[in-house]
């Protein structure tokens, strides 16, 4: 059992940015789960629609493939590239998405850079994914 003078030590010595950034890279998979579930939903950071369809057949289309987006809501997947080549990165100012398909820029510029970014009930599970990491790690380094 550590003694009151140690754990102070401990304490003292902790660096909590680096706690945070590396509970952050934790929980990243569960933060991507989540925007894609978001995206299919049609939904970005701020709430609202990603977008709308033009075209109506396309819209039936894509209502078919996913009735979750709600008919002609853009959820920006057709083949699932876009999707897949998500990344998340751990930044000091929050975390960094996007994605390495080639369409990516192309989105963003169409769509709004608010297409990546968590809303709402999306943001829960991550939450609490990063509460949970968080405890873990400092519960590791005081015990050291």
């Amino acid at each position: 059992m550590r003694t009151l003078s140690s754990l102070m030590q401990a304490v003292d010595s902790l660096n909590l940015d680096n706690l945070i950034l590396e509970s952050m890279d934790q929980a990243s998979p569960t933060y991507l789960e989540q925007q894609k579930e978001q995206m299919s939903y049609a939904v970005n950071e701020k709430g609202q629609t990603i977008g709308k369809y033009r075209s109506d057949s396309y819209a039936r289309k894509k209502n078919q493939m996913n009735p979750n987006a709600g008919y002609g809501n853009v959820d920006l997947r057709l083949t699932g590239s876009f999707y897949e080549a998500m990344e998340a990165k751990a930044q000091p100012e929050g975390m960094n998405i996007d994605s390495t398909d080639q369409k990516s820029q192309m989105l963003q510029q169409k769509y709004g850079k608010d297409i990546f970014g968590l809303f709402g009930e999306w943001k829960e599970p991550f939450i609490e994914k990063l509460q949970t990491a968080v405890t873990e790690l400092l519960t590791e380094e005081l015990n050291r």
